[in-house]
């Protein structure tokens, strides 16, 4: 695998700060998290962000999570991985059962696109650009405004 562009790296960090910054103490944010979407078969995903359930057991775990801890799975799209993280990613995380997804698109300008789960699919739950604050009804106490994730400068 090809590591993503010191822009779409930028964004996964800063969106990741913002996260920890806001998150309250029963959820943690990860960069990369090996996220185990399905034992048999074994399918696991490595989303760019990813915010999950804290338990007791989070202490000294190994760097992987189940799909049912996870809350939140972010992908920001990329050339490489532009085609997966259209079609392929959002379908497996939603059959695992993952209640939100967000999609961030640099192409032309930066765009984050909120998933909410329906029925083992997601359906758009709203859209947010330069001037916008992320908000999703998944996570009441995130906001994340686009103007601070980079490549949103003027």
């Amino acid at each position: 695998m090809t590591r993503e562009d010191r822009r779409n790296r930028e964004i996964q960090i800063m969106l990741l700060l913002t996260l920890r910054s806001q998150c309250p103490p029963r959820y943690l944010v990860f960069h990369e998290e090996v996220v185990v979407l399905s034992e048999v078969p074994l399918l696991s995903r490595i989303p760019d962000v990813a915010v999950i359930h804290r338990s007791p057991e989070d202490r000294g775990r190994s760097n992987h999570t189940a799909a049912a801890d996870v809350l939140l799975a972010v992908e920001v799209m990329s050339g490489s991985t532009r085609s997966a993280d259209l079609r392929e990613k959002p379908v497996e995380y939603a059959l695992a059962g993952i209640p939100a997804f967000w999609r961030i698109g640099l192409d032309p300008d930066l765009v984050v696109v909120t998933h909410r789960l329906v029925a083992d699919e997601y359906r758009v739950a709203d859209r947010f650009g330069r001037g916008d604050v992320v908000v999703d009804a998944m996570l009441p106490w995130a906001a994340v405004p686009v103007d601070d994730l980079p490549g949103t400068y003027a």
